[in-house]
């Protein structure tokens, strides 16, 4: 025979475990709290750097971000008329071409030919003037700054030319070298970079595009070589993660708390009108005690008669 429990042991029970159960909450709660306030007391500086990058990478147009508006699109068309040198002499001149196209350089059609090396480079690009068959790669001092000036948009005037054959800087990709960097004078200190060997302009650059690409490296959390896989960067999306769910821990806390916050008024105003009418039924019963005694005395009154 299983004994059964008094009530009173019940409820003794259901205590304690209803404690064990807010102890597991609050502990929870507790360690949700600590987590999340130094989580972010950490990312912090980085969410800030975030922030403030991010803003600038959106907020200016990418094109002109890009140095589109540092040079002219010019529209030129050719004739065969303006070909004066035949393929046939070309071929003659340079036996190891493996392909050619032409081309406007200023105002004059050139040759861009693509030469079957044997270096470790591999083929060579040469500029061929259409007219005078003169080579034109590379291209001189003289040249590459009239190339500049006729694509360059603004008034800014030159303040430096320089040949760069190795050791690109961040500015500029290897595989367009040997260029020659055009600097103009300006709030922007424009830079037009113009490739030595095809005499096309490869890439532009003003301090906006600088800060951009400064800013994108504070961005990704890389402070040396602009590559986006790091540890530092890792770490910190992990750290945020946690950050996030520790937040999201406590708001579930919150909103039941502030759940239960409003149900409580409603049960206490019930059990207090409960407390001060507990004989309510009762109250409403009628008295059978007072009507079987009144019933009697008419019939005791009825039998002395």
């Amino acid at each position: 025979m299983a004994t059964k429990l008094p009530p009173s042991c019940k409820q003794i029970k259901r205590k304690q475990s209803k404690r064990k159960k807010s102890k597991r909450k609050k502990s929870w709660q507790q360690l949700s709290r600590v987590w999340h306030k130094w989580l972010m007391v950490v990312l912090g500086v980085p969410f800030l750097i975030w922030a403030i990058t991010g803003l600038y990478m959106v907020a200016i147009n990418i094109h002109y971000i890009h140095g589109d508006s540092l040079v002219h699109n010019h529209q030129t068309t050719l004739t065969p008329s303006d070909i004066k040198l035949p393929i046939k002499e070309l071929a003659g001149r340079y036996p190891n071409i493996q392909s050619f196209s032409i081309a406007m350089l200023i105002d004059k059609p050139v040759y861009q030919l693509t030469i079957e090396s044997n270096e470790k480079h591999g083929n060579r690009t040469l500029l061929v003037d259409a007219q005078t068959g003169d080579q034109l790669s590379p291209l001189s001092k003289a040249l590459a700054l009239a190339v500049a000036e006729h694509e360059y948009t603004g008034d800014g005037v030159v303040i430096s030319t320089e040949l760069i054959s190795e050791n690109a800087s961040f500015e500029l990709s290897a595989r367009h070298l040997p260029v020659w960097r055009i600097d103009y004078q300006g709030v922007d200190a424009a830079s037009i970079y113009v490739s030595a060997l095809t005499g096309q302009v490869v890439t532009k650059r003003h301090n906006y595009w600088r800060i951009f690409d400064y800013f994108f490296r504070f961005h990704l959390m890389d402070y040396q070589d602009g590559d986006a896989d790091n540890q530092l960067l890792f770490w910190t999306i992990v750290a945020s993660l946690l950050a996030v769910l520790s937040g999201m821990v406590l708001l579930y806390f919150r909103m039941t708390s502030r759940m239960k916050s409003r149900m409580t008024p409603r049960m206490t105003s019930r059990k207090a009108f409960l407390v001060l009418k507990p004989n309510l039924r009762q109250d409403h019963k009628p008295n059978t005690d007072s009507v079987h005694s009144s019933s009697a005395q008419q019939g005791e009154s009825h039998a002395m008669d």
